[in-house]
């Protein structure tokens, strides 16, 4: 379980060992099944309550109220004070997350693209089409990182504009 509370945020979360004997306010994340990883959180204002994710990763968020979990497969964006209130974020298998604290970002990487995640939602979306994606450093406005050409098996440097999700360098082709 990886748990990562860099951002500022308004309400406390702990990996819980069980669910409440009586099932009270306990809400499932989308995809979690009864064997998923149990959380317990104490929002700001409101009452605690418990949830149960599909994956086994916990970040939070560029907007203080909110939190982001994250599987091998997806990655959700919680409300803590109203559990039902989740944002889904169109990213499949993620490879790389970057948390970006001077930009109030969140870098998602699947096989087909890269995510900004700010403070209101997704602020851009930049895709391409490779393997191995690694993020390595962010100078600036720019977030450095290389990944690997399916056309030539070597990996090629490239950076993304933080402000629009331009990609510079990179891939040949593109």
């Amino acid at each position: 379980m990886q748990l990562n509370l860099e951002f500022p945020h308004s309400y406390e979360i702990e990996v819980a060992a069980e669910l409440p004997w009586n099932g009270a306010n306990v809400h499932y994340v989308s995809g979690a099944r009864e064997d998923g990883l149990v959380a317990k959180v104490r929002p700001e204002s409101g009452d605690s309550w418990f949830c149960v994710i599909p994956g086994d990763k916990i970040y939070s968020s560029p907007n203080e109220r909110f939190f982001c979990v994250m599987g091998d497969y997806d990655v959700y964006i919680v409300d803590s004070i109203d559990p039902k209130n989740i944002m889904t974020v169109p990213v499949n298998f993620v490879q790389q997350v970057q948390v970006v604290l001077e930009k109030d970002l969140m870098v998602f990487a699947d096989f087909m693209s890269i995510f900004a995640v700010g403070r209101d939602g997704i602020l851009w979306r930049t895709d391409y089409s490779q393997d191995g994606v690694e993020f390595s450093s962010v100078n600036g406005d720019s977030l450095h990182g290389r990944v690997e050409c399916y056309c030539d098996a070597r990996y090629h440097d490239f950076a993304i504009d933080l402000n629009c999700g331009k990609l510079i360098g990179g891939l040949p082709h593109q």
